[in-house]
């Protein structure tokens, strides 16, 4: 769960839309699994919650944080 934090607040930062993280961090995390050869990350990264709400809900969390 905590990298779907990270996540979030890079593509905030960046000033990026949260569609990103679905559309190419997700996608960039199963190819550097597979170029690592193993199946446990592949798995892990898989579980990683990243849709646009979740990547929303995480933002406004981090903010109120601050």
């Amino acid at each position: 769960m905590f990298a779907s934090y990270e996540v979030a607040l890079l593509l905030a930062s960046k000033k990026k839309p949260f569609t990103d993280a679905k559309e190419i961090i997700k996608p960039s995390l199963k190819i550097a699994a597979r170029m690592l050869g193993n199946k446990k990350y592949e798995t892990k990264f898989d579980h990683i919650p990243l849709s646009n709400n979740t990547m929303a809900r995480r933002v406004e969390e981090l903010v109120a944080e601050s």
